[in-house]
């Protein structure tokens, strides 16, 4: 007997002959696709009511620590450094118990002809902001977070690459963000000093994207960079619970420079393996080629 049938629908099976029109599951496997007359008896039954039926979405490329951070604003939209500005000084009036302002999805092109620095984010906060662009690879700092962080003349720091003005001081914006943030010492660094990369901070941004990515039918994700430092956030939603999705991570790990003769003219090697996870208790978080 079934455990759930899904009948009265339009079923997409994408191989011969296309469609059917009820699905069966049992011990939490696919057993039955086919006629609704046909079916096995099922123990519960669903009537899509000619509902579409696809089978799950593999997505090979999502971010799943980049997910949603309720403690974060986002700038997604904001066009310009009026409409940043806004937005910032107001979650930072809405939230006077953060210790730190927090946004994202910064665009390059808010101000012109040049990039953002500390001065555009004068009079919002009396609090360090820490703002990342859209594609996480710059971050924008106020001067409150210049000096928590210690940044002045020729300061350098493991996740990323501070700019510095003609007369040698820090301009807020810092370059080679996440490459430098994946490494050991990168994410150690942030960890230490920017609460939105808290390890539970970080697992709350792995929770809601694959929460996100089960409600859109996506039933197997490709997280294509996770640290080795944050790979036990993966095992922690699979013990808790959390993993509707089959998750599959990419570990780079970086490796002493190669000699120039090696034909890598001389850059560090890349080593990269990934490992399977599953939320369904059938399979364990074991590396895979």
């Amino acid at each position: 007997m079934l455990d759930l049938l899904l009948n009265n629908g339009v079923v997409r099976t994408f191989d011969a002959p296309g469609r059917a029109e009820a699905v069966g599951i049992a011990d939490g496997r696919i057993r039955y696709v086919g006629t609704t007359e046909d079916a096995p008896a099922a123990r519960r039954t669903i009537d899509l009511h000619g509902r579409l039926v696809t089978p799950g979405i593999v997505d090979s490329h999502n971010h799943l620590l980049l997910g949603f951070d309720p403690d974060a604003v986002s700038l997604e939209g904001a066009q310009d450094l009026t409409e940043v500005r806004r937005r910032i000084g107001a979650h930072a009036a809405a939230r006077p118990d953060l210790d730190w302002i927090c946004a994202e999805n910064a665009v390059y092109s808010v101000v012109t002809g040049r990039r953002p620095n500390a001065d555009d984010l004068r009079g919002l906060t009396d609090r360090p902001v820490f703002i990342t662009t859209y594609d996480q690879h710059s971050v924008w700092l106020n001067d409150a977070a210049l000096r928590k962080l210690g940044i002045d003349r020729g300061t350098r720091i493991p996740w990323g690459r501070p700019e510095f003005d003609g007369n040698g001081l820090p301009t807020g914006w810092v370059t080679d963000f996440y490459t430098s943030a994946m490494t050991r010492a990168g994410l150690a660094g942030l960890q230490r000093d920017i609460p939105m990369y808290s390890p539970d901070r970080r697992y709350r941004r792995i929770t809601s994207s694959l929460e996100m990515a089960t409600a859109c039918g996506i039933t197997t994700v490709v997280e294509p960079q996770v640290p080795l430092a944050e790979l036990d956030l993966m095992y922690r939603a699979r013990a808790e619970g959390r993993m509707h999705s089959r998750v599959i991570t990419a570990r780079s790990t970086r490796s002493a420079p190669t000699p120039r003769s090696a034909g890598t003219c001389g850059r560090p090697s890349t080593a990269r393996r990934s490992t399977t996870c599953s939320g369904s208790g059938r399979s364990s978080c074991t590396p895979t080629t």
